[in-house]
């Protein structure tokens, strides 16, 4: 009699634990998080696939792209671990945000060097550089962030939504 009661209780305190929290698709900060997620995902995997390219394009070299990539391979490299201190530090939220602002001025300034003639050897081997900085210093920040979003019990239901995501944009980019 007392186990019955005690799983009864277990159950009823259960779901009322369960109504109180919102699905995943009605969560805003997730939402929020997911497409900045997706966002800078696709963007990482055109920045991957598209760089060697436009600095084939650009120096004419495949010595000069491929030491292009190098660039911003080397310089992600060596932001991950100084990134890894900062975010379990600082507010992961706040960390993500600058992250991805960061992202779109550095972009942002390749797009208007190409549109002002200003594209050289010198200017890829900059972008690539910033790119690689703050992808390595910011790019670990994401799935930590997301404890901060979801209530633990969603919380393998929001990486499994991450991980197919990651899958489909890896499927849909670059060979």
């Amino acid at each position: 009699m007392v186990v019955a009661m005690s799983i009864n209780e277990a159950t009823h305190t259960k779901s009322e634990n369960t109504a109180a929290v919102k699905p995943l698709h009605r969560n805003s900060d997730y939402l929020k998080w997911f497409v900045s997620d997706v966002a800078a995902d696709a963007g990482n995997a055109i920045r991957a696939f598209a760089m060697p390219l436009i600095g084939l394009a650009i120096t004419g070299s495949l010595s000069l792209a491929g030491a292009i990539g190098g660039v911003s391979m080397i310089s992600s490299l060596l932001m991950y671990l100084p990134g890894g201190v900062v975010a379990d530090r600082v507010d992961r939220k706040k960390l993500l945000v600058v992250g991805h602002g960061l992202g779109v001025f550095i972009w942002a300034s390749a797009i208007l060097a190409y549109l002002t003639g200003n594209l050289n050897t010198a200017t890829l081997f900059a972008l690539a550089a910033l790119s690689g900085l703050r992808s390595g210093f910011f790019g670990g920040v994401s799935i930590p962030a997301l404890r901060q979003l979801v209530p633990g019990e969603q919380l393998p239901r929001a990486l499994a939504a991450n991980q197919a995501r990651d899958g489909a944009i890896q499927m849909a980019s670059g060979p």
